[in-house]
């Protein structure tokens, strides 16, 4: 479990405004604070060279931003003709994330809704989760309409520095 929601245990009643995203099958939460645009506008611009996990880059006011797919690094599935075909319709979400003085664009199927939760209710991930997941979220929520994986935005960056150190 990460630092961040250890501590936020031991503080009873704290709680944290958290956006919820679909990606296949898998519901993730991250926290609001980490997000600093979502638009269904942008394109990115194919990156031909790029490690499996890149669907390319964007040119974001002058800034380069690395776009990754989510699908991938979490090992989801993804229907990929149905998800073309909302590609080309324009309605692939891209999120911005910020880390520090990274930042870098997630794509996703639905921004579902925000919703503030205790960091208390949040709870480690079960044993039987998938290496992929265990390496990008630090805990789960169960909700009426199913666990929402907490996404680390910062182990997020972590495995991508990690990836291009490899490269």
């Amino acid at each position: 479990m990460s630092m961040q929601l250890a501590a936020a245990k031991d503080s009873v009643g704290e709680t944290v405004e958290v956006i919820t995203l679909r990606i296949g099958r898998h519901r993730l939460g991250v926290d609001i604070g980490r997000v600093t645009e979502i638009s269904t506008r942008l394109r990115p611009f194919p990156a031909p060279v790029a490690i499996e996990h890149i669907a390319g880059v964007l040119n974001l006011r002058g800034e380069v931003v690395t776009v990754l797919k989510l699908d991938v690094l979490l090992g989801a599935s993804r229907n990929n003709a149905s998800h073309r075909r909302v590609a080309d319709a324009g309605k692939t979400k891209y999120v911005l994330l910020r880390s520090g003085d990274d930042r870098a664009a997630v794509e996703v199927d639905e921004v579902e809704d925000v919703q503030e939760i205790f960091r208390s209710d949040v709870l480690p991930l079960p044993d039987n989760v998938g290496r992929r997941i265990a390496a990008l979220c630090d805990g789960v929520l169960p909700q009426a309409t199913g666990m929402l994986l907490m996404l680390d935005v910062a182990r997020l960056f972590a495995l991508e520095d990690g990836a291009k150190a490899r490269k």
